[in-house]
């Protein structure tokens, strides 16, 4: 996983599209927000641009829209990865580095 990150960060052509999304559980669960939320992801599924997904009502919202093996790199760590590709120390990681 770390090095398909590492890729996107790296930045080039194919990543210079970058589709930024956000949404948390009630754009998944209320109704009323599921169909504006399901039509984005269908929508960047069917772009171009480099789509990274993660977090486990994103996740969810992919499933419900049909497109989650349309996605270019899903990931059930929403906060992390947002944190990861910001580029801040993750603490899980940092411990590994040092074993």
């Amino acid at each position: 996983m770390i090095s398909s990150l590492q890729r996107i960060k790296g930045g080039g052509e194919r990543f210079s599209r970058l589709i930024p999304m956000w949404e948390n559980w009630r754009s998944v669960e209320e109704e009323a927000f599921a169909k504006g939320t399901i039509e984005l992801y269908k929508a960047a599924a069917s772009s171009k641009a480099f789509t990274v997904v993660g977090g486990g009502h994103s996740i969810s919202a992919l499933e419900k829209a049909g497109v989650y093996d349309k996605i270019g790199f899903v990931s059930t760590a929403g906060g992390a990865l947002i944190s990861y590709l910001s580029d801040e120390k993750l603490p899980g990681v940092e411990a590994l580095k040092t074993q």
